[in-house]
């Protein structure tokens, strides 16, 4: 076989023969170098699945963040509701406390004593004797409307402020 190519290429000119010759190296060029770079611009399924675990890793570890801030926030939440709730039972008690100071308080004015003259028509040794006592003294309370009436504006306050703390702010 190797026969005939010398006597085929024996025929041709010499342009010929480099032009063939140029023919036939690209095309070994062609078959060594083809592959590796066919190989560079394909992915290979390792590299691939490596990229796949990283990513599935990196996932799982940011769900278990978000998980654990959700939880720390849900505390933060709840503490913080209870210090409010607290602080409305301290404010509400505070309230009571002064309405039951404002319906208690009241104030008193003393009257002038009264005297009583007391006459005895009994006699003692044939003399009429008359006698004068004087009673104990008596309080009359009477309110005084100005305090009364500050007492009521406050109590009304008071209640719509307990109102607005236990059914919010409407």
């Amino acid at each position: 076989m190797f026969k005939y190519i010398s006597q085929i290429l024996s025929k041709f000119t010499q342009g010929q023969r480099i032009l063939a010759l140029c023919i036939l190296l690209v095309s070994i060029t062609f078959i060594m170098v083809g592959p590796k770079i066919i190989n560079s611009l394909t992915y290979d399924d390792t590299e691939l699945k490596t990229q796949l675990t990283e990513k599935t890793n990196e996932i799982n570890q940011l769900r278990k963040d978000v998980a654990e801030l959700n939880t720390r926030v849900q505390q933060t939440q709840m503490e913080c509701t209870d210090r409010v709730f607290q602080r409305e039972q301290e404010i509400l008690k505070m309230i009571e406390d002064l309405q039951n100071r404002a319906a208690t308080c009241t104030l008193p004015k003393k009257t002038n004593l009264e005297k009583q003259n007391i006459i005895d028509e009994g006699s003692e040794g044939g003399e009429r004797v008359l006698r004068m006592e004087a009673p104990a003294p008596r309080t009359i309370i009477q309110i005084d409307e100005t305090a009364a009436e500050q007492n009521r504006i406050m109590n009304e306050g008071l209640k719509k402020i307990t109102k607005k703390i236990k059914h919010g702010k409407n």
